[in-house]
């Protein structure tokens, strides 16, 4: 099974040219430029990924939306804590939550 990877607010649309995506595996990366901001088209949208990449955090992901994504089951996202995510939620859903390291 494919794994699919959201990466969220690419607004410069780089993420997919400067990450070697492949080396992940069987994945499918999808850089989203826009912010979803309305809680019904994020969750239509995001609705079919595994993974989200926060790329700036300006993204709101909160209780309502990840109740509505059953199949995502990881976030991660740069700096050192985000106040984007209801972490506790997700982390009561079972999803991992990583930080990456840039």
């Amino acid at each position: 099974m494919t794994l699919r990877i959201a990466i969220l607010d690419d607004y410069q649309k780089v993420a997919l040219s400067v990450v070697d995506w492949k080396s992940l595996g069987d994945v499918e990366a999808v850089s989203l430029d826009r912010n979803l901001a309305d809680i019904d088209e994020a969750a239509q949208k995001l609705a079919d990924f595994d993974v989200f990449v926060l790329m700036h955090e300006r993204m709101k992901v909160p209780r309502a939306l990840l109740e509505r994504l059953p199949r995502l089951r990881y976030m991660v996202f740069t700096g050192s804590h985000t106040r984007a995510v209801d972490i506790a939620y997700a982390k009561s859903r079972g999803i991992q939550i990583g930080r990456a390291h840039v």
